[in-house]
């Protein structure tokens, strides 16, 4: 596989008064690309 890993693009945010990670989540489309001309 070629690109980012979906780990990589999504932030990891931490809570400075509990210590406890907070992860956020996106939605998106993934296509098939075609091979460049």
């Amino acid at each position: 596989a070629t690109g980012d890993s979906g780990n990589v693009l999504t932030p990891t945010v931490g809570c400075a008064n509990t210590g406890i990670p907070e992860f956020k989540a996106f939605l998106c489309n993934i296509e098939k690309g075609g091979k460049a001309a």
